[in-house]
């Protein structure tokens, strides 16, 4: 198996919560999970800490990193700032062949609205926010954005079953890609941070809401 498809695997079990915050990562096990040697899951490990997936410690080996409030509030810090850097960059980029796609991502999301189908509406808010990265036309900032939006997909798995509700926000993604393609960087930056803030602002009423919860404990 090639590295690429060993961090793959490790990154999606870590990402999806098979494998959750706290568990111990052990070489052997993953070695025989991955059919492979321990060289190569180590040097999966060295990647997966650099991203921030997992903890390295001297002489204790590895776990999956902690999701703790904090940390989910960080992560959707670096990811409001750079979605907004990456819709300014679109507006100003963007092609007519990509201003053709976000209108029909345009039409499918007022469908989506209309028939109150959250799982089309998530499904092409995926596509959306690659599409406005991807016409930023900078692949050090897409980069970054891919490695964010992995960041909080594993939230979402992990606060799901911990009472996070994601509210389907129809609105505020119709006014991202109307700022973008008229090529208004300023609207652009502002209806990105709407949009993103209001994920912001579902983890941060759930944290409040446990919070309250421990008071009668």
């Amino acid at each position: 198996m090639q590295n690429s498809e060993i961090l793959q695997n490790i990154q999606d079990d870590i990402v999806t919560c098979r494998l959750l915050p706290g568990t111990p990562l052990q070489e052997v096990f993953l070695a025989e999970k991955q059919f492979c040697g321990r060289t190569k899951i180590r040097d999966a490990l060295l990647v997966l800490s650099s991203q921030k997936f997992v903890v390295l410690e001297h002489n204790k080996g590895a776990h999956v990193a902690p999701l703790d409030a904090s940390q989910v509030f960080s992560i959707f810090e670096m990811r409001i700032a750079l979605e907004k850097s990456a819709a300014v960059l679109a507006a100003s980029r963007l092609g007519e062949e990509g201003r053709q796609q976000l209108s029909d991502y345009h039409v499918t999301i007022q469908q989506a609205e209309r028939d109150q189908d959250e799982n089309l509406f998530y499904e092409v808010d995926a596509i959306v926010h690659d599409a406005i990265a991807s016409a930023s036309l900078n692949p050090f900032l897409q980069s970054q954005i891919t490695l964010m939006r992995l960041h909080t997909r594993r939230c979402w798995y992990f606060y799901c079953e911990r009472g996070y509700r994601e509210v389907a926000d129809y609105k505020g993604l119709l006014s991202v890609i109307e700022e973008v393609r008229a090529g208004n960087a300023a609207g652009a930056s502002a209806a990105m941070f709407d949009h993103l803030a209001g994920l912001h602002q579902s983890f941060s009423e759930m944290f409040s809401s446990q919070l309250k919860g421990l008071e009668h404990i």
